[in-house]
């Protein structure tokens, strides 16, 4: 074999481990809604063995949008209705971590329902 021939092969493997190591991300995004119409405050990514966050936010009002690169783990959301960016009114949380959290629905403060099925202080997928 040439040299030139045994460099290419060598850097071609090279390119192949370094493809290989590459970091696994997933930029997730989404929206989130203040059921009680308070408008969204801040949105926190917890993110499950990896790196948590506050997301990016979007729009204004009870219903925003929301993007946090969440490495390609599980996470969960918990979303500030009302207050301030520093101090939320209320808080209210995912119930579980999921990898495909997106559109959220949260009902902080007090009970929604209808037909016995009541959300308190949680988020849900909507």
């Amino acid at each position: 074999m040439t040299t030139t021939r045994i460099a290419l092969m060598l850097a071609a493997g090279v390119a192949i481990v370094g493809l290989g190591a590459a970091p696994a991300s997933a930029a997730n995004s989404g929206s989130a809604m203040c059921a009680n119409q308070d408008p969204v405050v801040g949105v926190w990514v917890n993110v499950s063995g990896g790196t948590s966050g506050w997301a990016s936010r979007s729009g204004s009002g009870y219903s925003q949008n929301w993007s946090y690169n969440t490495q390609g783990k599980s996470y969960s959301l918990t979303v500030g209705c009302g207050g301030t960016p520093q101090q939320w009114a209320a808080s209210t949380s995912t119930p579980y971590y999921s990898t495909s959290w997106a559109h959220v629905i949260c009902f902080p403060g007090w009970a929604y329902g209808v037909g016995g099925i009541y959300a308190h202080d949680r988020c849900y997928a909507g």
